[in-house]
């Protein structure tokens, strides 16, 4: 009852001052659980909607990967007929502050299984009260999960992992 009525006044405060950096990082740091992450990414990748997954990808990824739809039909391709998925334990978290600008990544291991093989799906995805262009998806990575072997790679080209301007 209580998070409800929280969440309730961030939804009023967003409402009313929609360009506030700090009441957009609350409001992000919120929703963007591990699950919330992996049932948002998922809902764009079983849907193989292309445009919505771009959009959840942060501006240094669409600048600097010159094959991203290429990447995205590939992606689609090893995710055609997945149903179920599982959100795989543990995943490492990264925050940090200068001065009055804050950074978290989340880490997110999204299990999948098409006919007899196993995948994993590797999202690292970014909050932030500085650059909103820089926000979402930061790194994806897809690989065999019973061979290893690395089917897609992409990644932001600075600060993937810990902090960037």
């Amino acid at each position: 009852m209580f998070n409800k009525i929280i969440l309730g006044f961030l939804a009023f405060l967003l409402w009313i001052f929609p360009n506030s950096k700090a009441l957009n990082f609350s409001y992000d740091k919120t929703f963007y659980d591990k699950q919330t992450i992996a049932d948002t990414v998922m809902t764009a990748v079983k849907s193989q909607d292309a445009e919505a997954l771009t959009a959840m990808i942060c501006k240094n990824i669409k600048d600097n990967t010159s094959d991203l739809s290429d990447q995205i039909a590939t992606l689609f391709g090893y995710t055609n007929g997945a149903t179920n998925y599982t959100v795989d334990g543990g995943g490492a978290e990264y925050s940090g502050n200068r001065g009055s600008n804050h950074i978290i990544k989340r880490d997110v291991d999204i299990k999948y299984q098409i006919s007899e093989v196993k995948y994993s799906l590797f999202i690292v995805w970014e909050i932030n009260n500085f650059s909103p262009a820089e926000r979402g998806i930061r790194h994806v990575n897809l690989m065999n999960a019973d061979t290893k072997e690395l089917l897609i790679d992409f990644k932001s080209t600075e600060g993937f992992l810990y902090w960037h301007d």
